[in-house]
């Protein structure tokens, strides 16, 4: 039997999302920590639609290279956004 699943241990890319949804939440929520929740900002369409209620974040425009597909504010949106 696999160790992780004695120790109740996530997969590697699990656990990432797992904690960066879990930072999303806590900044939505609480706004802390501050540094975080200044980062991430709420979808908010140009006209009315019914995908504006659903609690997505906004992805930041102009990101191209592959280094920045690994900041906070690209992936964490994004990992919210897919669940």
């Amino acid at each position: 039997m696999d160790i992780r699943r004695e120790l109740h241990w996530l997969p590697v890319n699990h656990r990432i999302s797992y904690k960066l949804s879990l930072l999303n939440w806590k900044a939505l929520h609480t706004a802390e920590p501050s540094y975080l929740s200044e980062l991430i900002s709420p979808y908010a369409p140009t006209r009315t639609l019914r995908s504006a209620n659903t609690g997505l974040l906004a992805l930041p425009t102009g990101v191209a290279s592959h280094f920045s597909s690994g900041l906070f504010t690209v992936s964490a949106p994004s990992v919210w956004n897919s669940l």
